[in-house]
């Protein structure tokens, strides 16, 4: 299927930027290919059943595993959402300046944090804003001075 994958996109006309993602097949060509795709900064990789029939869709099924690379930052609360269980986060940048990073959603099974509290998120990447923003708890044992802008990860962008 891969093959036929590559043919196809030799013969069609093709925008430059396309790029056929990496195969690999075996446990040592596999693990080699999620370390150096995680060393690349990029946003994951899925392994899928070379055996799988294509299944339009979510991919939401037994035939493939999703890896998404995270990160985890520590981050201030700049305000709380009036009517929605979101709060605005920031971090700091080396002197001192507010950088805001857009909001996320504070789940149910979470108290909602108060202007000023420190509390960690789990994101896939930052740009202007932190992508897939997932709120994992208030961080009592952490400060301004962990609150900065070079524990974020950026997104690669490709030359």
């Amino acid at each position: 299927r891969y093959n036929r994958l590559i043919r196809a996109v030799m013969r069609a006309d093709t925008p430059a930027n396309l790029i056929v993602a990496a195969c690999a097949v075996g446990t040592k060509q596999k693990r080699a290919l999620f370390d150096r795709i995680k060393a690349e900064g990029k946003e994951g990789i899925v392994f899928k059943r070379a055996d799988a029939p294509y299944t339009p869709g979510t991919g939401k099924n037994l035939d493939q595993i999703k890896f998404k690379f995270v990160e985890s930052a520590t981050l201030e609360v700049s305000a709380v959402h009036a009517t929605k269980r979101s709060v605005t986060v920031q971090v700091y940048d080396a002197d001192g300046k507010a950088v805001p990073l857009g909001s996320v959603t504070i789940g149910v099974d979470h108290q909602i944090p108060a202007v000023g509290d420190f509390v960690e998120v789990q994101y896939l990447y930052c740009m202007a804003s932190l992508i897939q923003a997932v709120y994992r708890g208030k961080r009592d044992d952490q400060g301004r001075e962990n609150c900065t802008v070079a524990q974020l990860k950026y997104k690669s962008v490709p030359a």
